[in-house]
């Protein structure tokens, strides 16, 4: 779970009472969390009421949940919304952002597209659609090749 001082980790071996296992810190953030394959991925940013002041998405081994490890850290402009699927990675931050993330280790140099002129706020892969919540519309987005990722369709609001 994503908290505004770091990364906890719950077992769930007893749904209905979790057991908490550890965190991992960072500074401050209102940020989200995604794990796939004991690999969570967290965004922290600036410019909002949590007092962070990086902007970053950090790259944690989960594998042991009693002990996570920082793998890496990237640069990024203003994350806010991530999302994971099947080693596709979507961010929003400076319009969506979109990574191969087999080797977690690479992800930057890894960038499969960037669409740029909208800003993001979450996003939602489920079943090789992409579903992303903007300042100015609903963007939806064909990955099923993410050689050649297609937009679908934008509701915009008015």
């Amino acid at each position: 779970m994503g908290t505004p001082q770091g990364m906890l980790i719950y077992s769930l071996q007893n749904p209905l009472e979790p057991e908490y296992h550890s965190e991992f810190r960072h500074i401050y953030g209102c940020d989200p969390v995604v794990v796939e394959d004991d690999i969570a991925y967290v965004t922290v940013r600036s410019g909002n009421t949590c007092g962070q002041n990086q902007n970053v998405l950090y790259v944690i081994d989960a594998k042991d949940t009693r002990d996570p490890r920082l793998l890496y850290s990237y640069d990024m402009v203003n994350p806010k919304g991530v999302g994971i699927d099947n080693k596709t990675l979507f961010i929003c931050d400076d319009g969506l952002k979109i990574y191969n993330a087999e080797d977690p280790l690479r992800i930057d140099k890894n960038m499969l597209v960037h669409k740029e002129g909208m800003n993001g706020f979450d996003v939602i892969p489920y079943k090789d659609v992409l579903m992303m919540i903007a300042e100015d519309a609903i963007y939806q987005y064909d990955y099923s090749d993410t050689e050649n990722i297609k937009e679908l369709s934008k509701l915009t609001f008015k």
